[in-house]
């Protein structure tokens, strides 16, 4: 018994059980158009659906366990996975002086330097595996990024910190991972 075919609709009042997922999981071949008529990918033992019309409220608190998915305890512990969104916005703010740079603000920030940097405090709010990349955009004078001034938590490729371009109107890129502590960051240098 096949629980999703075409034209198949789960009402807003309705809930998608645990039973349902259950026989979901017994019934996984599917035709290419049994999900929906426009959005569905099968491949590598995957299935992703178009999302349209589903959502928390008909979605029964129990419906997603290990035991519904895998049947056999192994791969998938569901009740682990949480779920985190990246902010498609660029942060952008003028700095100078002493800068800390915050991931909450996202993980792709544009930092415009109105006057020179003078210290980098280690980052905030890191998560471990989060990568970013950051953008320095120096303004009016040949404002500069001052050779030392990153906190020892930032870890360059190479080993030796570089400094900043002194160029007006030239862009340099920070990027890296942080593992929860460090920050594993390369500088290219010199957009112009």
């Amino acid at each position: 018994m096949a629980i999703l075919s075409k034209g198949t609709t789960f009402p807003s009042a309705g809930q998608v059980t645990s039973t349902m997922l259950n026989n979901l999981v017994d019934n996984a071949t599917f035709a290419a158009d049994a999900v929906d008529n426009s959005t569905i990918i099968l491949s590598g033992g995957k299935l992703a659906i178009n999302t349209d019309g589903l959502s928390a409220s008909n979605i029964a608190t129990d419906a997603v366990t290990p035991d519904a998915v895998d049947r056999d305890g192994g791969e998938y512990f569901l009740d682990d996975v949480t779920a985190k969104t990246t902010k498609l916005t660029p942060y952008s703010a003028n700095v100078s002086g002493a800068v800390t740079i915050d991931l909450d603000n996202g993980n792709f920030q544009i930092l415009t330097l109105d006057d020179n940097i003078t210290a980098i405090a280690g980052m905030s709010n890191q998560e471990a595996g989060k990568a970013f990349t950051i953008l320095f955009k120096p303004v009016g004078d040949d404002f500069t990024i001052a050779t030392g001034s990153w906190a020892s938590t930032w870890i360059w490729m190479g080993g030796d910190e570089p400094s900043g371009s002194a160029t007006d109107g030239t862009i340099d890129i920070v990027s890296g991972v942080t593992d929860g502590s460090f920050c594993y960051v390369t500088m290219l240098k010199g957009f112009a």
